[in-house]
């Protein structure tokens, strides 16, 4: 599970917890230094050699749920751990060396402020990486948008280019959403919407993704996968879906189905250009009947 896979909730929930972990980080280190100065008493918990686990920040890091696991799969999440460790080491060292005659030694104090300095900027990059994430989510579906859709594209192109994955795009529509929206009312859209997003999102791999492309279109991006395999994908996910029970506020359930059209990427050719190949496949489904999946071919090249 990545970061952007986590929930608007749980994006939430890890902003606050980062929040109050550093704000009572700051307290802890006021606190030693008041010890390091004025000679108060040390907190007990500092002078154990895995005090780290038992700071906010270290119960934090180490719950092992299902934030901090996606977390985990930042790079920079480890090094959060090493900085948060290396730092409450140097901090018992200069506790220890506190009650010797010759006091604390001043390369110890330099180890522990660069320790401390690294572990503020990984806080801090952690804290500025879920706002982006934050950022780029629709709010109405809790799936990200197309604010760093084409950056992330780019990477599975790149991929590809280099002859390492192959990767299948599906854009997908709603059949007649127009009709929903006008006979329900537009929350009532709304409501299917986030409900087609969420069984979606729930029916994927962990490493696909989905995005809100705008409107009533999303698109499904399978890496490693060939479109001929990304077909019986979508075809299944487009089944479920046209059996997915809509409650818009009417006596009965209602279903709505969707179309989808798919494209590979292409060694060479630019990631909008799989885009406008899906969006073309899309049209062609949708012309041939809705409710369907279509793959691109030359046929559908209106150039050819």
């Amino acid at each position: 599970m990545a970061i952007d896979s986590l929930s608007l909730e749980d994006l939430r929930a890890a902003a606050a917890e980062i929040d109050r972990c550093a704000y009572n980080h700051e307290q802890w280190f006021d606190a030693l230094i008041g010890t390091l100065v004025c000679g108060l008493p040390p907190d007990e918990g500092d002078l154990c050699k895995d005090a780290h686990h038992h700071c906010r920040l270290g119960q934090w890091y180490f719950s092992g749920n299902n934030v901090t696991a996606a977390l985990a799969k930042r790079p920079g999440f480890r090094e959060l751990g090493v900085e948060h460790e290396r730092m409450h080491t140097h901090a018992r060292h200069m506790l220890n060396a506190l009650a010797t005659d010759n006091g604390v030694p001043h390369k110890e104090y330099q180890q522990f402020i660069i320790a401390l300095k690294k572990l503020r900027m990984e806080i801090a990059t952690l804290r500025q990486d879920i706002d982006d994430t934050l950022y780029a989510i629709d709010p109405l579906t809790g799936i990200p948008g197309r604010t760093h859709m084409l950056s992330q594209l780019r990477e599975h192109q790149a991929l590809v280019d280099r002859g390492i994955q192959t990767c299948c795009l599906a854009m997908m529509d709603l059949d007649n959403f127009k009709v929903v929206n006008d006979r329900f009312g537009h929350p009532a859209g709304d409501r299917v919407l986030a409900s087609f997003a969420h069984h979606i999102g729930q029916n994927l791999r962990p490493y696909d993704a989905v995005y809100r492309y705008g409107g009533e279109e999303f698109l499904i991006v399978l890496p490693d996968t060939p479109c001929s395999d990304g077909l019986a994908v979508i075809t299944r996910l487009r089944a479920a879906l046209s059996k997915l029970p809509q409650l818009v506020g009417a006596d009965d359930p209602v279903f709505v189905t969707a179309s989808f059209g798919l494209a590979g990427l292409q060694a060479g050719v630019p990631v909008e250009g799989a885009i406008d190949r899906a969006d073309t496949a899309l049209y062609a489904a949708k012309a041939a009947g809705k409710n369907r999946c279509l793959a691109w071919d030359l046929s559908m090249d209106t150039d050819a």
